[in-house]
C-alpha cells in the first residue's frame, strides 16, 4: 500500500461524506503544525455546536501523524536515538531541546507508541500510533479552553475514535 494512505481516505470521503477529512499530503505540503490542524478541527467542532449540531465525522488517513513536520522530526530523532541503542527509557533525555519540548507535551499514551521500535526501513509503525486519539485528546483541550474563556458555549467535547485502516484497504473501489 506504501506509506501514504490519504487515497483510501479520499475514496472514503466519496462513499460517506465526512464533515472533514484530513489528508497527509496536504499536511506535508502546507506544513500544517500539531497546533494548526487541532485548530482547524476546534474551529469545524464550534462552528457546528453554533447550529445545534453536536454530531460529526472526521476521517483521517493512517500516517498522518508522519505528514506533521514537527513529529516526523520527533519520531526521526526517536528512530536514531533507538538503532544507537538508547534505552527506551532514556530517549527523553537525549532528545534535542525541541523535539523533547514536543516529546514532552504529548500524551502518555503517545509517547508510549511513539516509542515503538521502528520497522525494517526505519519507518515508524504507524498501524499502531493513534493519530485519532491523540487529535481526539489535543481538540478537547482547545474546547476546553475556549469553554473557560467564553468563546465556546456548546455542550461537552466528546469524541468517539475508530480505526478503520484495514477495513478500508479491504473493500471494492468504485466504479468511475
Amino acid at each position: 500500500m506504501g506509506r501514504k494512505a490519504s487515497h483510501v481516505a479520499l475514496e472514503c470521503t466519496l462513499q460517506s461524506h465526512p464533515n472533514m477529512v484530513i489528508l497527509g499530503e496536504e499536511v506535508a505540503a502546507s506544513k500544517l503544525t500539531l497546533f494548526e490542524i487541532t485548530k482547524q478541527i476546534s474551529d469545524a467542532v464550534q462552528a457546528r455546536a453554533e447550529q445545534d449540531k453536536y454530531h460529526g465525522v472526521i476521517l483521517l488517513p493512517e500516517g498522518l501523524i508522519e505528514s506533521i513536520p514537527e513529529v516526523y522530526a520527533l519520531l526521526k530523532e526517536i528512530h536514531t536515538l533507538l538503532r544507537q541503542g538508547v534505552a527506551v527509557g532514556k530517549i527523553s533525555s537525549q532528545l534535542s531541546p525541541w523535539t523533547s519540548a514536543l516529546f514532552e507535551f504529548l500524551p502518555p499514551f503517545i509517547r508510549k507508541q511513539l516509542l515503538l521500535y521502528p520497522e525494517s526501513d526505519d519507518s515508524a509503525q504507524l498501524s499502531q500510533i493513534e493519530t485519532e486519539k491523540l487529535l481526539a485528546y489535543l481538540v478537547e483541550a482547545e474546547i476546553n479552553k475556549r469553554q473557560k474563556e467564553g468563546t465556546y458555549k456548546g455542550k461537552k467535547f466528546n469524541a468517539i475514535c475508530h480505526f478503520f485502516g484495514y477495513q478500508a484497504r479491504g473493500s471494492l473501489s468504485i466504479k468511475v
